[in-house]
């Protein structure tokens, strides 16, 4: 009988139970769960252009102390810029960072990003600032994901729009007013923490050990990670496809994923059986959202027989192109991203796919953005 990590699942020592959602690791029994999909701001394609400016100044700062503002709270140092123009400022350098941007307010703001395919959400929130005229105050406060890659964005952002700590003596820290241009002269790549250094005893092995098994030692990584990615629990298994997603960016590594096998299947088999599951919840989603990304760095290593059974879920890659209600900004790139891979390596551009991307093309987001370049690019092969 051949395995199915998908059917038959069960908590750790605990009986199985039948209610919907997702299974994660230690939940108790459940007899029902409701995991109805509530779409945030962040998973929503808003044109924000189109909320009408009505407030001239920003809303009061709604905490009673300055204590409950978040640390990254700041003013603009440059007393002629004026809310609004922060505002606009802000969502520009955001936008090119590159992260997702949806309206709640006219003074509040959700973005999203992805560093190594991590999900990481942040809101923006304009206050004003009693203390100065026509000026106003900015809270950045992480919302989920990936700290270390959210506080370089803050810095950046800080440099480019002449931001000053809010309550830098409040907080006892110093703000340094010279943090300039200069550390982002070569232009802002999100970044995250660095993995700390191995214990000189380990290095000390790692030296006599024989370069020659380097292949093996990848090989042994793409089994753990797929091992994961066909977990029963549902986080060990998104955490498995964000893995291959970030790890297949590499050529290699992704021509390796091709020939790996667990339990007698590959890994597009175990994508078909995420991409099929019901988008419920949003752990699903974005767990789908990375294996696109797997699948797309799959598709570009040009293998043929890879490719080939690739473009058999196209019916599941077209659903994620033309939603906007649930699947994010970044999915739905990510899904015309293989499209267009596909169609280059089959030298013709599928008619469903170009009905696609003339649908998403109207639009004025970054996925609206590609499907334009994915069409003009793609004339060459129509013809």
């Amino acid at each position: 009988m051949s395995f199915n990590a998908f059917i038959g699942s069960a908590t750790r020592g605990a009986p199985v139970s039948r209610g919907s959602g997702p299974l994660l690791r230690g939940s108790a029994p459940r007899a029902r769960f409701d995991a109805t999909f509530d779409p945030q701001p962040a998973l929503i394609d808003k044109d924000d252009t189109l909320i009408i400016t009505t407030e001239e100044r920003p809303p009061p700062l709604p905490y009673s102390t300055w204590e409950v503002c978040s640390t990254n709270t700041f003013t603009c140092s440059d007393p002629t810029t004026s809310p609004q123009a922060l505002k606009e400022t802000l969502k520009g350098l955001i936008r090119k960072s590159p992260a997702d941007i949806s309206c709640n307010s006219e003074w509040q703001f959700d973005a999203v990003f992805y560093p190594q395919e991590t999900k990481t959400t942040f809101k923006v929130s304009f206050f004003e600032n009693a203390s100065e005229k026509n000026s106003c105050l900015v809270e950045v406060d992480l919302q989920e994901g990936d700290r270390y890659a959210f506080q370089s964005l803050v810095s950046y952002l800080k440099s480019k729009a002449k931001l000053t700590y809010a309550f830098a003596d409040e907080w006892g820290f110093e703000d340094d007013d010279e943090e300039m241009d200069d550390e982002w002269e070569g232009g802002y790549q999100h970044t995250t923490f660095a993995p700390l250094p191995l214990p000189s005893a380990l290095l000390a092995k790692l030296d006599k050990l024989d370069t020659s098994k380097v292949d093996t030692a990848q090989g042994s990584l793409v089994d753990v990670l797929l091992q994961n990615s066909c977990s029963p629990f549902a986080d060990v298994r998104h955490s498995g496809w964000q893995d291959l997603a970030n790890s297949s960016n590499e050529r290699e590594f992704a021509k390796t994923l091709i020939d790996a096998r667990i339990y007698g299947q590959e890994c597009i088999s175990y994508a078909t059986a995420v991409l099929k599951e019901d988008a419920t919840c949003e752990m699903t989603v974005n767990t789908q959202r990375c294996v696109l990304k797997t699948l797309l760095n799959i598709a570009k290593t040009e293998n043929v027989d890879a490719c080939r059974k690739i473009y058999g879920l196209k019916s599941e890659i077209l659903e994620i192109a033309n939603d906007f209600k649930i699947h994010s900004t970044e999915a739905r790139v990510t899904a015309m991203e293989l499209m267009q891979s596909l169609s280059v390596h089959n030298k013709c551009m599928d008619k469903e796919f170009e009905e696609s991307f003339k649908h998403r093309s109207h639009g004025k987001c970054r996925a609206s953005d590609f499907a334009r370049t994915a069409l003009t690019s793609l004339k060459v092969i129509s013809m």
